[in-house]
């Protein structure tokens, strides 16, 4: 039965992330490797696809520029990331690395170990410190640099089998590495201490180079983190939706109406901005149904002080129906929890979520009784599970209009009820 919507939903998405998710263009500019610098637009795309290559426009209306690692010195957005063009050799000497491994797959690779990439510049001082993510084993490497010599921080793991248990250990060859590279500073201490990500690196790196450099400041390129911001929204639409009765009924799916609000916690993860949190309250109404009975039972509904006895069956009792046109006149409130990714940080901007949700019915038909429970559900709460697919269009603003697409599913003791709604919205 849920064929159909599951159908839109897939349309839905298929349509919004291959239009819009490459869409988030965001002020900087573009380092030649004479020097010179151009300011524009680049296209902040993942961590890999900005290591391979920078897209680049003088401006909203220019044609897209695709820079290579060998045609820049380096990019960089406005108070933001800034990328910088490096030769690194991609064969480890690590024989069970997955990387090693992918690349003896790889034969055109494993002929030319040496290739320029855009590195991830974190901090630039006494020593520079670089991220870099491969394509090849998905993975992230570090780098850190002193007197123009580049090398990778590495902490390869392994598998060890210790009474018919595995147990993986951690070399933490990059702990030896920033030992030698700082060791006229006496940290070791602090290194010891030190992990492979980049608020650790970038900490040891700033405090090597305060003790080494009096003259001079050095300077951390890694993005701030942004505040969380909060979003008001509120939005109205339509509903399609179908109620299982447990004792051996159900309904056909029914259209409603729905309308709502919420609030967008941005900027929650720091890992990630793409990612972020709504909570939302949705009011929903239904009315018309066709109940049908069940093939192996027969279940009694009293509408309007008529009592009938549904059953669905080829053979017909005395008294009995198959279905029966009911007007629930129900009003449900819902309160979404709902994890959101947005794939695109730029005008356009579509979004997948999946969350929870916690629903009550506020009211209903007295005249509709069902098995001599009122359809004012006896248990007031039910829980359910929601998905979600929409696209937003950012205004000059700074508001948004949106629409979206969301699937959910509630249960309690008596029902289960499904909902395929569409709504459009704004953000204030």
């Amino acid at each position: 039965m849920l064929k159909y919507p599951f159908l839109l939903i897939t349309l839905f998405f298929v349509i919004v992330t291959n239009c819009f998710s490459k869409d988030d263009w965001q002020p900087g500019y573009i380092i030649k490797n004479h020097g010179d610098t151009i300011y524009g637009l680049i296209d902040n795309r993942e961590s890999i696809s900005n290591s391979k290559a920078c897209y680049f426009r003088k401006d909203t209306t220019s044609k897209t520029q695709l820079f290579y690692p060998q045609d820049l010195f380096g990019y960089r957005f406005i108070d933001g990331k800034f990328f910088i063009s490096k030769k690194i050799t991609v064969l480890n000497d690590t024989a069970n690395s997955s990387l090693f491994k992918s690349i003896e797959i790889n034969k055109k690779e494993e002929s030319d170990p040496v290739k320029i990439v855009f590195l991830e510049f974190l901090i630039q001082g006494k020593v520079n410190v670089y991220h870099y993510r491969n394509d090849l084993d998905n993975l992230d490497h570090y780098f850190v640099e002193k007197d123009g010599v580049l090398s990778e921080l590495k902490n390869t793991r392994e598998t060890q089998v210790v009474d018919d248990k595995e147990a993986i250990t951690e070399k933490k060859e990059y702990i030896g590495l920033l030992t030698y590279v700082m060791q006229d500073a006496n940290m070791q201490s602090d290194i010891l201490e030190s992990g492979l990500y980049p608020e650790s690196l970038i900490n040891i790196a700033e405090k090597y180079h305060n003790k080494v450099c009096k003259n001079e400041k050095c300077i951390v390129y890694e993005k701030k983190t942004k505040l969380t911001h909060v979003v008001f929204s509120a939005y109205a639409g339509l509903s399609y939706n179908s109620i299982d009765f447990y004792i051996y009924s159900t309904t056909n799916y029914a259209p409603g109406s729905l309308f709502g609000c919420k609030l967008e916690f941005e900027n929650m993860f720091v890992w990630d901005n793409n990612f972020y949190m709504t909570l939302g309250l949705t009011l929903h109404r239904f009315t018309n149904y066709k109940l049908t009975g069940d093939k192996n039972k027969a279940s009694f509904v009293e509408y309007n002080n008529i009592g009938y006895r549904l059953e669905n069956t080829n053979i017909e009792h005395w008294g009995s129906i198959r279905s029966l046109n009911v007007n629930i006149n129900t009003l449900e409130l819902n309160m979404p929890f709902i994890f959101n990714y947005t794939f695109s940080k730029g005008k356009i901007r579509p979004y997948i979520g999946v969350g929870a949700l916690i629903g009550c019915a506020l009211s209903s038909n007295k005249e509709f009784i069902y098995e001599d429970q009122n359809f004012q559900w006896k248990d007031l709460f039910h829980l359910g599970l929601v998905g979600q697919v929409g696209c937003k269009y950012k205004l000059k603003s700074n508001h948004s209009i949106y629409i979206e697409l969301n699937l959910d599913h509630t249960t309690n003791t008596y029902i289960r009820n499904t909902i395929l709604s569409t709504n459009v919205g704004y953000t204030f």
